[in-house]
């Protein structure tokens, strides 16, 4: 066992992909850590609204503005038959960049198809932030009649027989992105030994195995600095090209998007 740096005693705050993986790699050197959420770890919001993208949000924006964004993706689920199940259980994940995203069903014949378009949601929001939509304090939530109808015309192009199959849910999936998709993974610049380590950006769950090894050597202060400057405190950050930003669409605000329902509470 390799040991730590860090003598003292680590608190982290999330135990969605970031959290989950510093901690794991903390571990392993044998230091001190602590992870806080609402839920056992993995977290069951993780995949879009673990405590560290609230985090990220609340605290960030209200003292950085521009720093960092809160955006959305709708994403359906269909029940699939079991000859249906059958048919589609080897295929491929299918990432459109201009139409949607389409997974193979699960064990129990969902099948999730995703929109590629983002949202926001300044609804009441009391410093111009976008904040998470969540589907449990606003139960009559539903997909927006505009991106729902450029998702099912993408899916009867490439599986017509699922076009027209009846939601059996719709949620969005909320992520922290950063305007040039690099991470947020540094010190922060005021605040003595507080970390951050956000900016998942809609891709950041693929480097869960090593993500928190890179995060570890920040908090250490011994991160290769080629990284460090990728990932490092940049107020302003603009998009690239679309050679490496591949979704390039402007996000389009909930309260602009008829057909999904009237914004009831502040999250």
């Amino acid at each position: 066992m390799v040991s730590s740096q860090l003598s003292e005693p680590i608190i982290i705050i999330g135990g969605g992909t970031f959290g989950t993986t510093t901690a794991y790699h903390l571990a392993k050197k044998d230091t001190n850590v602590v992870v806080l959420d609402r839920f056992p770890v993995p977290s069951a919001e993780a995949a879009g609204n673990d405590i560290t993208r609230l985090f990220a949000q609340n605290i960030l924006r209200i003292y950085t503005p521009g720093l960092h964004l809160i955006h959305g993706t709708y994403v359906g689920h269909i029940q699939l038959t079991p000859d249906e199940v059958e048919k589609y259980r080897s295929m491929p994940i299918l990432d459109h960049l201009e139409g949607g995203i389409l997974f193979p069903p699960q064990e129990d014949g969902i099948m999730k198809i995703g929109a590629i378009h983002f949202v926001t949601n300044y609804a009441k929001s009391f410093n111009g932030s976008s904040l998470p939509r969540y589907r449990s304090d606003n139960t009559g939530d539903g997909i927006s009649a505009e991106i729902e109808a450029h998702l099912r015309k993408w899916m009867a192009g490439c599986v017509p027989e699922l076009a027209s199959r009846e939601w059996v849910e719709t949620r969005i999936c909320w992520d922290g992105d950063m305007p040039d998709y690099h991470f947020l993974i540094t010190p922060h610049p005021t605040h003595k030994n507080l970390k951050i380590a956000v900016g998942g950006s809609a891709h950041g769950f693929k480097f869960l195995p090593i993500l928190g090894k890179y995060i570890v050597k920040m908090m250490e202060d011994v991160l290769d600095p080629e990284i460090a400057q990728q990932w490092k405190w940049r107020p302003g950050a603009k998009s690239g090209d679309y050679s490496t930003i591949p979704h390039q669409e402007v996000a389009k605000d909930l309260a602009r998007l008829p057909g999904w329902g009237e914004p009831k509470s502040l999250l």
